[in-house]
């Protein structure tokens, strides 16, 4: 476990498929009733948030294979892997006994637009010349 009670499967997993705690809680809701399926605006009804807002998440979550969709708009908790449903698994556990932690973990990701920025600055030693 780590320094905060979250073990290295949990924090890779963020670190890899968790952009937002908008998303973390969509997986939630997805991963309680894996055979359900659920929609866009029934999602946004469920968590209180705005169905375009569901949308953006939904789609994030399927490029990530955690989620699949059967058009027109019904999307279903079935990660492509063992290893990704156990992930989410120990991420929901981890969720319940440390909220705060876990939450902390996915603020705390450096952004791709940040990290952009920073790899433009990168410093590089010019190749030796001949």
């Amino acid at each position: 476990m780590g320094d905060e009670g979250i073990n290295d499967v949990v924090r890779k997993f963020i670190l890899e498929h968790i952009a937002s705690v908008a998303q973390l809680e969509i997986l939630l809701l997805l991963q309680t009733n894996p055979s359900q399926t659920w929609t866009p605006a029934a999602i946004a009804r469920e968590l209180r948030i705005e169905p375009a807002g569901a949308q953006v998440q939904l789609t994030a979550l399927v490029a990530s294979g955690l989620v699949t969709l059967d058009p027109p708009d019904n999307y279903q908790f079935a990660p492509h892997s063992p290893e990704l449903k156990d992930a989410a698994v120990a991420l929901a556990q981890a969720y319940l006994v440390r909220r705060v932690t876990v939450i902390g973990l996915i603020f705390s990701k450096p952004s791709d637009k940040i990290r952009a920025f920073s790899d433009a600055f990168r410093l590089r030693k010019d190749p030796p010349r001949a």
